[in-house]
């Protein structure tokens, strides 16, 4: 991403609706699989970007944290996050078998080719263990935001589930989340694909805009009851799509 990028999202990672609602997609899925995990997981945090991610796992095991930019590892040092290594997820820095829990937020998609990426994370997963991914939605939605943050693709059902099961793992769960800002995501980025001129990756902005507290308290709040949803069965849509892998046993 920018660098410009990762000090927007260092700044309001922790209470941005956007943020704040991930990770509450993440909880209600490591609830789905509390009962696959040891009472200590064992857990690594792909592309663990500014941190906040990696600040909740920590909460839950012994977390370490990879991330290919200097600028995002920083951050994470700032939040006083330790077992940081820079690297590129295709050629990951451990052992085979070395993690319970593997969470992948939002990070596939910043890769040319990400079935490598799925392959060495099944590589250092114990038989057993979990892989935790979040990607973006809708190829037809790709547009400035993706630009911005270096996006390659966005994801359909189909193709999420060929990367994940093309890997050797099992597929648990494939749901959408963030259903109920999809309709107006829709709206929003088609006006803005026919009023805006093609971008650079140095001209194009996010859509992380600042947003009245009143209004960022209700997303979230929105979002937990989409969370709850979620820890017993899929969403019927959304603007991205949530997985649950396990490495088989043999």
């Amino acid at each position: 991403m920018n660098r410009d990028e990762y000090a927007k999202m260092f700044a309001v990672e922790d209470r941005y609706w956007w943020f704040a609602s991930k990770r509450l997609f993440l909880q209600a899925a490591l609830r789905i699989v509390d009962t696959r995990l040891p009472e200590n997981p064992r857990i690594l945090d792909i592309g663990c970007g500014t941190g906040a991610v990696m600040g909740m796992l920590s909460a839950l095991g012994e977390t370490h944290g990879i991330d290919i930019e200097t600028a995002a590892l920083t951050f994470c040092g700032e939040r006083n996050l330790g077992n940081l290594v820079q690297s590129s997820a295709t050629a990951l820095p451990y052992a085979d078998r070395s993690f319970d829990l593997i969470v992948i937020a939002d990070m596939l998609e910043h890769l040319r080719h990400d079935g490598p990426a799925v392959r060495e994370s099944a590589r250092v997963l114990r038989p057993g263990g979990i892989l935790l991914c979040t990607v973006p939605a809708h190829p037809a939605l790709f547009g400035e935001h993706d630009i911005a943050l270096h996006h390659f693709r966005r994801y359909s059902h189909n193709s999420l589930r060929q990367t994940i099961e093309g890997s050797g793992l099992r597929l648990l769960r494939l749901s959408p989340t963030y259903a109920s800002i999809l309709i107006p995501v829709l709206i929003a980025r088609g006006l803005k694909k026919l009023l805006s001129q093609r971008l650079s990756k140095e001209d194009a902005q996010s859509d992380f805009i600042a947003v009245p507290t009143v209004l960022n308290a209700l997303a979230v709040a929105v979002h937990r009851a989409e969370s709850w949803w979620l820890a017993r069965r899929n969403l019927p849509f959304g603007l991205s799509y949530l997985t649950l892998a396990e490495k088989p046993e043999t």
